[in-house]
């Protein structure tokens, strides 16, 4: 399980987490506060969102939220 944090360095906010995937899997909401972030695993949304993500040189990281 993990959280996308999305990176927007050229924006005046810098980072995103993803809250919800919106139908179509090419957009999110997104958060600046980790905790209203969703916690996600490999889906079939999620996977299109980070495909979505990597065509269109959109960088992200997965945050894992298994670690104690």
């Amino acid at each position: 399980m993990f959280k996308i944090k999305v990176l927007t360095p050229s924006d005046s906010i810098k980072f995103w987490y993803v809250k919800s995937i919106k139908r179509g899997s090419k957009s999110f909401a997104g958060t600046t506060d980790i905790s209203d972030a969703k916690t996600y695993r490999k889906t079939k949304p999620v996977n299109a969102l980070l495909d979505y993500f990597l065509s269109n040189g959109i960088n992200y990281v997965l945050l894992d939220t298994n670690s104690d």
